[in-house]
């Protein structure tokens, strides 16, 4: 059907059904939609199973990398095998007045504050990360790693988010798409051209937190000796050794699962 645009005068071809391909047409199923990220594992400690947080994992360290699995799923309408990207939602931080401060927003472990904090898919050695082939309705583990810096050991609810490829340009557009709204009485659909309604890229945002020992605590010469002063009475140039190597054999395993998965 084609009217006019109220505001403009310019044709508009509205559509009254179907199925459409990224990017999505109001009032159809588009077929790239729907895809989620159920959850994000951490992937710490010798056998990457145990949480990325110094408080809990007595083998997290300063220094250490921190591995995460991104569990998505494609749940396409139309069960289509789509292409998505994972990335970091935002690599910037919001700006406070008195960035990093001991108290208030801005301070070490704010809700999503970044506070220098990188991640990185292996794959691409960058912060983001395209997926050409999800299948459909089938959970699939994506690795990343995050590094802290020395501004912060605290990252809280930092945020991912993964989207359709062809929409990657428009993730925060105000006007994706014109909406639509259905009559509760007659059930007819009609395009809606208010903004509350407005149509905009499909995406799903996962979050992640890791914690870094706030005492810094470090592999030092000290420790090279055998002492470790947080870990009283053990071998410590043994059992780094030990978690060094077992570290090393997962996080080359996990970088080759992502490899395969991307």
């Amino acid at each position: 059907r084609i009217t006019e645009d109220p505001v403009y005068g310019t044709p508009v071809y509205t559509t009254m059904g179907g199925q459409s391909k990224c990017p999505g047409e109001t009032a159809t199923s588009r077929r790239e939609s729907a895809v989620t990220i159920v959850d994000i594992v951490p992937r710490c400690g010798p056998n990457r199973n145990l949480p990325c947080d110094a408080s809990v994992n007595p083998y997290f360290l300063s220094g250490d990398v921190a591995t995460f699995g991104a569990i998505i799923q494609n749940l396409s309408p139309t069960e289509d095998e789509a292409a998505y990207t994972l990335m970091v939602k935002s690599t910037f931080d919001p700006y406070h007045a008195n960035s990093y401060q001991s108290s208030g927003n801005g301070r070490c472990g704010t809700p999503g504050q970044l506070s220098g904090l990188l991640v990185i898919f292996p794959r691409t050695a960058t912060e983001s990360i395209d997926l050409p082939a999800i299948p459909y309705n089938q959970l699939v583990e994506v690795y990343f790693t995050a590094t802290g810096s020395d501004l912060c050991s605290d990252y809280v609810d930092v945020e991912m988010m993964i989207m359709s490829t062809c929409e990657m340009p428009s993730p925060n557009s105000q006007v994706y798409q014109y909406g639509m709204q259905k009559d509760p009485a007659s059930g007819q659909v009609s395009v809606s051209y208010d903004a509350a309604h407005v149509m905009r890229a499909s995406n799903s945002t996962g979050k992640f937190t890791v914690r870094w020992p706030s005492s810094r605590r470090r592999r030092t010469s000290e420790m090279d000796k055998g002492v470790d002063t947080d870990l009283q009475g053990e071998s410590s140039a043994e059992r780094l050794a030990a978690i060094e190597a077992a570290l090393t054999t997962a996080h080359n395993a996990a970088k080759s699962s992502a490899e395969r998965l991307a």
